[in-house]
């Protein structure tokens, strides 16, 4: 039986982790995917977390974060990666609704109080108050009583904090209820107050896009509109939509080409009820090449080794390469495309569907929804940056 003492000297002559060479640590840094195991691999020692910098980890996969109470801290994320879901403690994120997320980020709001947060490093960042032209459940944009309901009706962030100022935009829209008008407005991390995107649709604007220097706007009836992001914000052009449809999505999905995703105007229809729904036929897809001298939607059939991530309003894109596991040429939905299939369970589901084939199917999250008051799901891809 060895003694105590060969014990601890095997143990002092054994390997020691923190003295692996810095370029192998550099090796096996780089390999890695998920974000929990990059942050267990940095927490092993100094040498380690030096080895493994925030700006060399690769883009995460997304993740659902699913219906929740916001009177309460925790929020619940869903992995298609693990088929799994993991709860986050986030104090900052108590009583806040969680407007939108992009880069890692979440835009959240909280009365009158808007901020930007990195769930992962607690990074928090206050942005300008909308008091000037947002109050909760009255209105204060041009030609609204006071008595007005106003809410927020979307919410974007386009570019990541920790890039250049200038490039970060947030950009929000207050609808009004009794007039019926929407209203844009913008600023850039740094700014102090907010700037109002003057359209001139003649349709309320449903989201709008930013990109390089220019908006993308999209507005009810389908037709995008493109202002340059200048002190006037002057319209360049405007492109009409390819089908009559009753929503309309739009994906910057290149630095020349436009994605809009149009559900069919049956959908609609009460009697969606009761009939057997096809997918693919009431989903259409079309491509805008914005560097094309004839700007003219055309309709595409396949988006090859890219999946695209829709949620009730918003749109996003990844190439499947970078992300083993996901589905190439798929559409992942935050819930059932059906609206009358998300109220006939109680447990949460993701539909993913096949743009090749057609068919689809349900992923079961394993998580019941608090109420039918719970927040919405929003897609989320973690960041350390």
């Amino acid at each position: 039986m060895a003694s105590s003492s060969s014990k601890r000297r095997v143990e002092e002559e054994g390997p020691h982790w923190s003295h692996l060479p810095t370029d192998l640590l550099e090796l096996i840094a780089k390999k890695l995917v998920l974000i929990a195991d990059y942050i267990h691999f940095r927490a092993v020692c100094k040498s380690w977390r030096s080895a493994a910098l925030p700006a060399n980890l690769r883009p995460q996969p997304p993740l659902l974060l699913l219906p929740y109470c916001c009177l309460t801290d925790v929020r619940p994320f869903f992995s298609l990666a693990t088929n799994s879901v993991r709860t986050l403690s986030i104090p900052e994120s108590y009583g806040q609704v969680i407007l939108a997320s992009s880069h890692g980020w979440l835009l959240m709001l909280r009365g009158t109080a808007l901020s930007l947060l990195n769930p992962v490093t607690r990074a928090q960042i206050w942005l300008p108050p909308p008091t000037d032209f947002y109050l909760p459940g009255r209105s204060a944009t041009q030609g609204g009583g006071r008595n007005s309901i106003s809410f927020i009706w979307n919410a974007s962030l386009f570019s990541s904090p920790s890039s250049r100022a200038h490039d970060c935009v947030i950009i929000i829209m207050v609808h009004n209820w009794s007039s019926g008008k929407r209203h844009v407005h913008f600023c850039r991390l740094g700014d102090s107050f907010w700037t109002e995107l003057k359209t001139d649709s003649p349709a309320p604007l449903d989201s709008v896009v930013y990109d390089d220097g220019r908006f993308y706007t999209l507005d009810i009836d389908g037709i995008v509109t493109v202002y340059a992001a200048a002190a006037t914000c002057k319209s360049i052009f405007s492109v009409p939509p390819p089908i009559a449809a009753a929503k309309f999505l739009l994906v910057k999905a290149s630095e020349t080409e436009l994605l809009l995703l149009a559900r069919d105007s049956s959908f609609l229809d009460p009697s969606f009820l009761y009939r057997d729904y096809d997918v693919k036929e009431d989903l259409k897809l079309f491509k805008l090449d914005l560097s094309g001298r004839l700007l003219r939607w055309s309709v595409i059939e396949s988006i090859e080794d890219k999946a695209l991530f829709s949620a009730e309003d918003h749109c996003s894109m990844i190439c499947v390469s970078d992300f083993p596991g996901f589905r190439e040429d798929c559409m992942y939905f935050e819930a059932p495309y059906d609206i009358f299939q998300r109220f006939k369970s109680k447990f949460h589901h993701i539909e993913v569907l096949n743009l090749k084939d057609g068919s689809h199917e349900f992923i079961w999250c394993g998580w019941e929804k608090p109420s039918n008051d719970s927040m919405k799901p929003i897609w989320f891809a973690p960041s350390l940056c």
